[in-house]
């Protein structure tokens, strides 16, 4: 009566109503809550599936689907660097690398378009990893034929699927195929090994005290608690067919010189891979970083011992141990370590083996 009904006719829609001979409005309100139910799970599933907390119970083979993993042993070091570029990956941590080594022979093109090279003193060249075949036993300059170079420092990341590209057009300078990952152990990362109270190696050495300044800086993001074990494989970027240009241009460029000139020739016009260039002082300051961010001064030690100049002869450390002098702190005013870490990295130059 309040709505203006007659009570006959609203006494026939109720009995209509029940009996089913009114459906629409009753199916219509069930079917809005199946979706609105449906919805709701469906977005819980979606929520879980992308997530990425240790929890999930996901197959590791599935996970491994959807995440590549990558080893990055010069600026990639640099986790910040790395996110330049990926800025979607995980995991990142330092491992080790048999079957390599760092040879700065490259001619970066992206250090001269941002004016970091010098070509008068020929520090002009960005790393590349070459295959073990390529090693040499090292000069007597930095203590005599030592063999084989040992395992080199990586940072291992793993990258969705879509950064995949992104990475690609980075190393855009090199042709990629797949490493052996090894864990970094603790003792290489800077724990405290066995040793007395301020000897080398104990907790109290200057060289213990920048492995845990680095490790605690490296520490600050919590760990993923129960992290699956690292992919046993991982992409890495290295020298392209031993330096080949004419291979490089034929296969890159397919001989479109054009290409070539606008994207590398109005830059440098000359071989990009020589024996005769040093590495771009910025550039080296972000990799010796990148290495004692990652993994302390056992990081930086490898990465000395563990790298060449051009020539394919002379260590890293070599290289240092010359041109910055014995009381010259490893890091320079443009690296944002910590001055005490500047000021006593210098022992790792000078270091013998």
């Amino acid at each position: 009566r309040k709505l203006g009904v007659p009570p006959f006719i609203a006494l026939a829609a109720v009995v209509a109503w029940g009996s089913g001979v009114i459906f629409a409005p009753k199916r219509f309100y069930s079917f809005d809550r199946v979706v609105l139910h449906s919805a709701r799970r469906m977005q819980s599933t979606t929520t879980t599936a992308t997530s990425d907390a240790p929890s999930q119970k996901k197959g590791a083979n599935d996970d491994a689907k959807d995440w590549v993993a990558i080893v990055g042993y010069g600026s990639l070091l640099s986790e910040k660097s790395a996110r330049i570029t990926c800025p979607s990956l995980r995991r990142f941590q330092p491992v080790s690398v048999p079957g390599y080594r760092r040879v700065y022979n490259l001619v970066s093109i992206s250090n001269i378009k941002r004016g970091f090279h010098n070509w008068q003193t020929k520090q002009v060249a960005a790393v590349v990893a070459q295959p073990d075949s390529k090693t040499r036993p090292n000069s007597t300059g930095g203590g005599g034929d030592r063999g084989a170079t040992p395992p080199m420092l990586a940072a291992y990341f793993e990258i969705p699927r879509s950064e995949l590209a992104a990475y690609y057009l980075r190393e855009a300078r090199y042709s990629f195929e797949e490493a052996t990952v090894q864990q970094w152990n603790d003792r290489a990362r800077g724990g405290a090994p066995p040793g007395k109270k301020g000897e080398e190696g104990g907790a109290d050495s200057k060289e213990e005290h920048l492995s845990n300044e680095a490790t605690t800086t490296a520490s600050k993001k919590e760990p993923e608690p129960r992290a699956p074990p690292l992919q046993p494989k991982a992409i890495i970027c290295i020298e392209y067919k031993g330096g080949d240009q004419a291979a490089y241009l034929r296969e890159v460029y397919k001989g479109d010189k054009v290409r070539y000139h606008a994207e590398i020739g109005k830059y440098y016009d000359g071989p990009l891979w020589r024996r005769d260039i040093l590495p771009v002082e910025r550039y080296l300051q972000l990799c010796l970083k990148g290495a004692f961010e990652i993994a302390g001064q056992r990081g930086v030690e490898n990465f000395l011992d563990t790298s060449y100049l051009a020539d394919e002869t002379t260590t890293l450390r070599e290289y240092l141990r010359k041109t910055k002098g014995p009381s010259a702190p490893l890091f320079d005013s443009s690296s944002d370590v910590s001055e005490a870490a500047k000021a006593a990295a210098a022992i790792i130059i000078n270091k013998q083996q």
